[in-house]
């Protein structure tokens, strides 16, 4: 009878609510239970990437009792914590991650980093998903009192590594030297597990001085790669000539077509290059016979002090001066080894305007690397003194003296003072009124240097000429070692004029005829008579 009754009055006091649970009136309260699911939007991901996914936290809740309005209230679950973790060998990067509240009607999100190692097999992954979260067992909606409680559950969602191509870097050859332009190597492989057809990689520098001809990205094509082969891209790169021998930073991007003809990218590609270090020469002049207003010759030495060897090397004069013009600009010393050095000889002229000073020349050195490809190293001279002007022939006249009214014969010697033999030496003398000369060239075929000869002219000086010095100039037309015509300059001699050592007129022969025709004319008027 008692068991009865109390059942009865139970049953009673939960329908009509007036008797709480745990201190809360049943009249006033409500009571339900979350039930949190877990679902990935992106359900595939590629062999060799990190990801970031995110988690859909979904909330299907139940409500014991209590009225529609006060739904949200037994069903929301609060204070949400998301942490995962993957089947290896995924793996995910991010930790404890709090969402807040998540509704019937609001999902939540947390946003997780995986990680899928290259090599992983395509096929299907779990990820572990624990949540923990609060809610209200019970809630009084007068006065508010809650019957807090804490839960955790853990769901599993799946994740699915696709058999697509992947890519990998596996090696970067650079052939080109700091300062040049040259090329680049670059062995790309596929690891995945599909072909890839019409592969097209990017390479971006992270630095300028580092480039892609001018640019700092640049893309080569290949064909098709299979799973577990590679293919060798070849790039066109340049390197500054400031950049030091360092590790330059490059950035990788491909594009693919798989087998089923749809497009696939791949990026997040990275790599290092070195360039090689500068390929360098040095000039040393060991000799030179540089003078003002003549040719003369710059003997050098030029040695690689690159790191590889340079073949066909061409030392080149590069100065551009007015007066300083070469003969022969370039000449060729072969191959050179690295440390290998080697003896060149550039014949210059240096102009008359030119200064007699110590000078400073640029050259240049070309040469072709082991590709056969032209190249040239411009950072490089040498010096060499000029030494003064000096006269290329020294004239000497044997008694540079003569009498007013008279005419002579001249003996000119002159002498060779240049550092070559000289042919075809044709002198000629210029002198002004009052004196004359009627023969005033002379010829000799050859002249060594140091060696004299001497020639002879006529000199003749006017009757009325003052007892004075006089000029008498001198030229020397001649051809040099190389056959070239050339004209010396100007040498100027003294020539002493004297007066006549006898006055008055001469008795002879004028005096005798003077003296004929007075006795002829004595003997006329005598025999008159």
């Amino acid at each position: 009878m008692h068991r009865s009754l109390a059942v009865v009055v139970a049953v009673a006091v939960v329908l009509s609510g007036t008797v709480g649970v745990a201190g809360v009136a049943f009249g006033q309260s409500v009571q339900g239970d979350p039930e949190l699911d877990v679902y990935l939007p992106q359900e595939t991901v590629l062999p060799g990437e990190k990801t970031e996914l995110e988690l859909r936290v979904a909330n299907e809740g139940d409500m014991t009792f209590g009225t529609p309005d006060s739904r949200p209230a037994a069903t929301t679950a609060h204070n949400v914590l998301v942490e995962a973790e993957a089947e290896e060998p995924l793996a995910v990067e991010t930790g404890e991650t709090p969402i807040g509240a998540v509704t019937e009607d609001k999902p939540g999100s947390a946003p997780i980093v995986l990680t899928i190692p290259e090599g992983t097999e395509p096929g299907t992954y779990e990820i572990d998903v624990d949540l923990e979260y609060t809610y209200a067992n019970v809630y009084d909606l007068g006065s508010n009192a809650v019957d807090d409680k804490t839960r955790s559950v853990t769901r599993t969602v799946e994740i699915t590594v696709d058999d697509a191509p992947r890519f990998a870097v596996e090696n970067v050859t650079p052939d080109v030297h700091i300062g040049e332009r040259g090329s680049m190597a670059v062995t790309l492989a596929n690891t995945g597990s599909q072909p890839a057809s019409d592969v097209r990689m990017t390479l971006e520098s992270s630095s300028g001085k580092f480039l892609f001809g001018e640019s700092k990205a640049g893309t080569t094509r290949v064909g098709s790669i299979a799973p577990g082969e590679n293919a060798t891209l070849t790039y066109d790169v340049a390197v500054q000539s400031s950049a030091s021998v360092r590790d330059f930073d490059l950035s990788g991007t491909v594009l693919y077509t798989d087998p089923d003809g749809i497009m696939g990218k791949h990026d997040g590609l990275s790599a290092g290059v070195t360039p090689l270090s500068e390929q360098t020469f040095t000039i040393d002049t060991r000799e030179s016979t540089l003078r003002v207003g003549e040719e003369g010759e710059l003997h050098g030495t030029v040695t690689n002090t690159g790191p590889v060897a340079a073949n066909d090397v061409v030392v080149q004069f590069a100065e551009e001066a007015q007066t300083i013009v070469p003969v022969v600009r370039s000449v060729s010393v072969g191959t050179l080894e690295p440390g290998a050095s080697a003896d060149f000889t550039l014949p210059i002229e240096v102009t008359t305007e030119g200064k007699a000073v110590p000078n400073t020349f640029d050259m240049l050195v070309t040469y072709r690397n082991v590709d056969n490809e032209k190249r040239a190293y411009e950072d490089v001279s040498t010096s060499a003194e000029i030494e003064p002007r000096r006269d290329q022939f020294s004239i000497e006249v044997a008694e540079p003296t003569i009498t007013a009214g008279e005419t002579r014969t001249l003996q000119v010697t002159m002498q060779n003072e240049l550092d070559e033999t000289v042919s075809d030496v044709e002198l000629k003398m210029f002198v002004d009124d009052p004196l004359d000369s009627s023969e005033d060239e002379a010829f000799v075929s050859s002249l060594k240097p140091g060696e004299s000869a001497t020639a002879t002219v006529t000199l003749s000086a006017g009757g009325d000429a003052v007892a004075k010095s006089y000029p008498a100039s001198f030229d020397v037309r001649y051809d040099d070692a190389d056959g070239t015509s050339q004209l010396s300059e100007t040498m100027r001699v003294p020539i002493s004029v004297t007066e006549s050592e006898s006055s008055g007129l001469p008795i002879t022969p004028i005096g005798i005829a003077i003296a004929l025709l007075i006795l002829l004319a004595g003997g006329y008027w005598y025999w008159r008579d």
